[in-house]
């Protein structure tokens, strides 16, 4: 048996012992592989990298992701802790859900969700990739995708 090398990646910190998934796609000619720093995807047939993202956020236990059913976008709903408030001393959090083009490695969108408590949110595309709905335990809401011409 023989083994060809591939190229490598890392992100900074603990990524390899953080496994979030890894995903083959379009029947086995790409692998996703995502962890708490970051997303990669390789070319399977090429064993070379296509995109890989850092992520500016740390994504914790708090984030959730899905993958578009029709593009390579990757989608994350998340709660980063940002600052203390210094009336109550209680940590502020951001709430937000952030579209990643895995083909360019580069943010294709953000918007803010309400609330500056810590979040636990569930993200997913619609049946046909033009819709993203993010869910909490007290709210719903759904984005339609949009190109910028």
């Amino acid at each position: 048996m023989k083994f060809r090398s591939v190229k490598s990646f890392e992100f900074d910190g603990h990524w390899a012992n953080d496994i979030r998934a890894f995903k083959l796609l379009d029947n086995g000619a790409h692998l996703l592989y995502l962890t708490s720093q970051g997303v990669c995807l390789f070319d399977t047939r090429r064993r070379d990298i296509v995109a890989k993202v850092e992520f500016k956020d740390f994504a914790n236990q708090w984030s959730d992701f899905a993958l578009s059913p029709k593009v390579k976008l990757l989608a994350i709903a998340g709660s980063i802790r940002c600052n203390k408030d210094p009336l109550d001393g209680e940590y502020r959090y951001e709430n937000f859900v952030r579209i990643y083009n895995l083909e360019t490695g580069g943010v294709s969108g953000e918007q803010a969700l309400p609330g500056d408590r810590e979040t636990w949110w569930t993200v997913d595309f619609s049946v046909d990739g033009r819709q993203v709905r993010a869910v909490s335990d007290s709210s719903t809401h759904v984005f339609e995708l949009m190109v910028n011409r």
